[in-house]
């Protein structure tokens, strides 16, 4: 078991190979959490902007939070960029990322195990997606 946080001051960019092999690269001023287990690979944007090429683990997916949502990949690339006060952008570069609420993803099993649903939004490389702060989504309604 792996748990580590990685940060990066205003001003500095850093790049980390994760124990998987997956890559990390955090832009200035982020911060991001690692949770490794034998089963499940799990990290936690905090704030900022971090760009992940994932290791190829078809046991061992990777998810990846951001404010309420989770991004959930394996042997793919993509950018998210995080400010509790801003938007949520997601960028995938490779491959394909299935993107769910956070609380619709308690456990690995289920995100694997069961169809993509409408809750569950499904972004191929080259896209990108802009999602609002919940904020302003309650206030749409």
């Amino acid at each position: 078991m792996v748990s580590q946080s990685y940060r990066t001051s205003v001003g500095e960019k850093s790049v980390i190979e994760l124990p998987d092999s997956s890559v990390l690269t955090l832009n200035t001023d982020s911060l991001v959490k690692v949770h490794f287990t034998a089963m499940t690979r799990k990290l936690t944007l905090v704030k900022g902007e971090a760009h992940i090429k994932v290791a190829h683990n078809k046991k061992r997916k990777l998810i990846f939070s951001a404010g309420d949502k989770s991004f959930i990949a394996v042997g793919t690339a993509f950018n998210v960029q995080y400010d509790k006060h801003s938007t949520l952008e997601l960028i995938v570069t490779e491959g394909k990322v299935a993107i769910s609420d956070a609380e619709l993803s308690e456990t690995v099993e289920a995100l694997f195990t069961q169809p993509i649903t409408k809750e569950t939004l499904l972004v191929n490389a080259g896209e990108r997606v802009i999602i609002p702060p919940r904020i302003l989504l309650s206030t749409m309604k």
